[in-house]
């Protein structure tokens, strides 16, 4: 399946602004079943809402659905389930996903992990299956600590209903919400019930409350707290090919893998232009959770990405590994010529139950 995309944006705003969302549109025709690989970007900070900002700022895991027009996580003016309210006020997702599990109307839901804003400012999720009958995602997750706020956004529907295509990339920019089922004014979680139960509303200039938590620094907006990205999959697009043997020991087990990199390239596979001094950067293997991305397709290279592609220096690809909670292990290799050496075997690398992804890079040099 051939993705398109075309130069312009569309800018769209749901109720009073609740959210933005902005698009790009593909060729793929609305009647198949795709996938969308999705980040989520943090954009709560000090910087941007000082007031009270708190030192252990963190979001609890997200929790995105594609369902269709049957099923409503939460929405503006609305009153939060039970679920959205124990996400709201302690972040446990389990609830929610029980109700969700419970609808018919929804096709997939994917989980993400607990992020502390001074460690991690992004993640990507696992991919999610979107149908012609279940276009539609919503998502939430708790601004934490606080006393029942979330950010997230509801019903985005990932078909241009003009073109009848689905997006081959929608980003949706979002703000903190009350769901209305706790008092409280500053980011302390311990407080009363709402009594009765008010309504969903977003805080914004006029709703936050009196002490000014959430405001920017001129105390006249409040800013964005999240950035959430959602890319369409190209089936037919192959990043690499895994082939794989089974064990008998258990995933719940810790493990340590011996890992072989063994060069292909050559003046005989790659002839046009193979240069006489090629060579590999001192390769880099990281374990982690899926709070971590090294890099993926479609996505943006890091400043430690872009500098081992472009000089095979790892220094800062390194720190910026050391500087993930997401992450278990990392091991990094030597500088082989391809003239020299065809192979080179890594010092093991651990992985565990809760870090049992792995990536790796090195510089196609020069």
């Amino acid at each position: 399946m051939k993705i398109i995309i075309f130069a312009q944006l569309v800018h769209l705003v749901f109720g009073a602004k609740a959210f933005d969302v902005t698009t790009s549109d593909s060729s793929v025709p609305s009647t198949e079943t795709v996938s969308y690989v999705c980040d989520f970007q943090n954009n709560w900070s000090g910087v941007n809402h000082p007031r009270n900002y708190p030192s252990n700022a963190h979001w609890s895991p997200p929790v995105l659905t594609a369902h269709s027009d049957g099923y409503s996580m939460w929405r503006e003016g609305g009153m939060a389930t039970e679920g959205v309210e124990i996400v709201a006020e302690t972040g446990s997702p389990n609830t929610l996903l029980n109700e969700i599990s419970a609808s018919s109307s929804v096709e997939n839901v994917i989980v993400g992990d607990v992020i502390f804003n001074s460690e991690i400012q992004m993640q990507t999720f696992d991919s999610i299956t979107m149908t012609p009958t279940s276009p539609y995602l919503s998502a939430i997750t708790m601004i934490a600590p606080s006393p029942d706020w979330f950010t997230g956004f509801y019903d985005v529907n990932a078909i241009n209903a003009d073109t009848q295509t689905w997006y081959s990339e929608f980003t949706v920019t979002t703000y903190p919400w009350d769901a209305g089922t706790e008092e409280g004014d500053t980011f302390n979680p311990n407080n009363d019930a709402t009594d009765p139960q008010g309504s969903i509303s977003r805080l914004d200039v006029n709703t936050v409350p009196s002490t000014g938590v959430l405001l920017n620094a001129m105390q006249d907006d409040v800013l964005p707290m999240a950035t959430w990205t959602c890319r369409l999959e190209d089936p037919n697009s192959v990043s690499f090919e895994v082939i794989t043997s089974d064990s008998s020991v258990a995933a719940t087990e810790t493990v340590s893998y011996s890992c072989d990199f063994q060069n292909n390239w050559t003046g005989v596979n790659h002839p046009v232009d193979y240069p006489s001094n090629a060579h590999w950067s001192p390769p880099v293997l990281a374990a982690h959770n899926t709070g971590y991305s090294m890099w993926r397709t479609g996505g943006m290279a890091t400043e430690g990405v872009e500098i081992v592609a472009e000089s095979g220096a790892p220094d800062t690809l390194v720190s910026e590994i050391e500087a993930s909670s997401s992450v278990g292990a990392m091991v990094v290799g030597e500088a082989t010529f391809n003239a020299e050496v065809q192979m080179q075997t890594f010092d093991s690398i651990t992985m565990t139950p809760t870090s049992p992804y792995l990536s790796a890079i090195t510089m196609i040099a020069p």
